[in-house]
């Protein structure tokens, strides 16, 4: 008899992507990182106030936007999305 699985199917890097690659957000203070395997795929700064800019979004966001903003930045297009883009 096998037990029940206990705690995270994610690990410790977060969910695995289609194509395999670890995605992870790197949080401090006043910076965000969005790295996909290794490699810094976008990035928000904290400005005066409670807003944060973010690279590729057209807008000041609030903290928890912000960090919304990268995981959206971090998922990979569907097969149907592309096909509607060609």
């Amino acid at each position: 008899m096998e037990p029940d699985h206990v705690g995270s199917h994610f690990g410790s890097r977060g969910p695995r992507r289609e194509e395999g690659l670890p995605m992870a957000i790197k949080i401090e203070e006043d910076f965000m990182a969005l790295e996909i395997d290794g490699r810094v795929t976008a990035t928000a700064r904290q400005r005066p106030g409670p807003w944060w800019e973010v690279s590729h979004w057209p807008r000041f966001c609030d903290r928890n936007r912000a960090i919304a903003a990268l995981t959206v930045t971090g998922i990979p297009p569907r097969s149907s999305d592309r096909a509607r883009s060609a």
